[in-house]
């Protein structure tokens, strides 16, 4: 006698929620379906439980119920699962995707054998050093801008990194997989080593990158020409200026613009200077400035439309649950030698006292921010959960969980 066997395709990735909604999304084009039924939930949970292997059978009694009936018959035609008939003595398994790292750092904490340092150097794939805090510009949101973005900053203390340092840092990591090194500071031009900076990055393989504002880098722009550079701007502007630097600069496809606008009046000023100075490469940053939340809201807050209108990943879904990709294999260095791995959180150490495979390794057992997920309310109990990108700084500077406009 044969069963009639029902299972969900290996690439359809289920959610629910307390209040028995249940999201299945087709990880490979991004089709959903979205039901509210106990019912329903009942059926999806038997599939996934592990002694099933993915496969449920389909009794009389269970099709006599029209709402499962049409439940099964929708996700066959949209493609998201199937119904085979197969003998009694014969089993059939579906091979579900399991989350599984194999460095988890929980289970890492409970290995006696091993140490969460032991291969920390290998998740660095961004170091970013602020090799001072001088500047003589007075930017109008300068203490927000690089708790937000990547950005020059400043304070009054005069402190200087040492390039002796520097090379210590460089040399530790040569051989390691790290590839992007970000130099930053208030303007790094005032930075008293740094001819000798640029010789030293002369014996490296990273691709560095030095972060300068605009108005700091006219004039200078020579001295960085073999690296890439990140130009920094700020409003108000001087349109002019913008446009003639970049007219000068026009073949220089090292160069990206970093554009951080407060409101739609400076985005679309930002849009008219890309286009009169034909600019390439450029990135647009808004900038929370405590006054301007309904920028943010209509602009950067997201809706059901905004979160399911991208295809994301099966891996991209799996990411989200265990790491904040925005914030994964970054450490920030600042010029007192202090380390955080981001610069809204706490400090991990200090590069004078500690190497940088403990201060990764300290990183990845205390989870200052790296695997910051949506793990919190109202995040925790939205069937977009891991769909959603991770958490990112604007949650931070608005002090709100979730920027969207789904869960209140």
């Amino acid at each position: 006698m044969k069963k009639q066997k029902f299972y969900i395709f290996p690439h359809i990735y289920y959610s629910k929620n307390s209040d028995n909604e249940i999201l299945l999304y087709n990880t490979q084009n991004g089709n959903h379906l979205i039901f509210k039924s106990l019912e329903l939930k009942n059926i999806i949970d038997s599939i996934y439980a592990p002694e099933n292997l993915g496969v449920i059978d389909l009794s009389n009694r269970i099709l006599c119920d029209e709402k499962i009936r049409n439940f099964v018959e929708t996700i066959i035609e949209k493609g998201f699962g199937k119904t085979v008939e197969i003998n009694d003595d014969r089993k059939l398994v579906n091979l579900l995707p399991i989350l599984n790292l194999q460095d988890d750092i929980e289970r890492l904490k409970l290995d006696n054998e091993h140490e969460a340092g032991e291969n920390a150097i290998c998740y660095l794939n961004e170091l970013n050093i602020y090799i001072n805090n001088v500047c003589k510009l007075n930017c109008a949101f300068c203490n927000l801008y690089s708790m937000q973005t990547k950005s020059c900053f400043k304070n009054e203390n005069n402190v200087v990194f040492p390039i002796k340092k520097l090379k210590e840092i460089f040399d530790s990591l040569q051989y390691t997989q790290l590839k992007n090194v970000n130099i930053l500071g208030g303007n790094i031009f005032l930075y008293p080593h740094f001819n000798e900076l640029l010789e030293l990055t002369k014996n490296y393989d990273f691709s560095f990158h030095f972060w300068v504002h605009i108005f700091n880098a006219a004039g200078n722009e020579k001295l960085l020409s073999f690296h890439f550079q990140e130009i920094i701007i700020t409003f108000p502007i001087d349109k002019e200026k913008i446009i003639n630097f970049a007219r000068l600069q026009k073949d220089n496809d090292k160069i990206t613009y970093h554009f951080l606008i407060e409101n739609d009046m400076q985005y679309i000023e930002t849009e008219n200077i890309i286009n009169e100075a034909s600019i390439k490469n450029f990135q647009i940053a808004p900038i929370f400035t405590g006054i301007n939340l309904s920028f943010f809201q209509n602009n950067i807050y997201l809706s059901n439309e905004d979160i399911l209108g991208s295809v994301v990943s099966q891996r991209i879904i799996f990411c989200n649950q265990k790491l904040n990709s925005n914030f994964f294999g970054k450490l920030y260095i600042l010029p007192d030698g202090n380390v955080r791995a981001n610069l809204n959180a706490k400090f991990l150490g200090n590069i004078f006292e500690n190497s940088v495979i403990e201060l990764i390794a300290k990183e990845l057992t205390e989870n200052t921010v790296w695997r910051k997920t949506r793990n919190e309310k109202p995040c925790s109990d939205c069937l977009y959960q891991f769909i959603c990108p991770p958490p990112s700084n604007y949650e931070i500077a608005i002090d709100k969980p979730n920027l969207c406009n789904v869960k209140k």
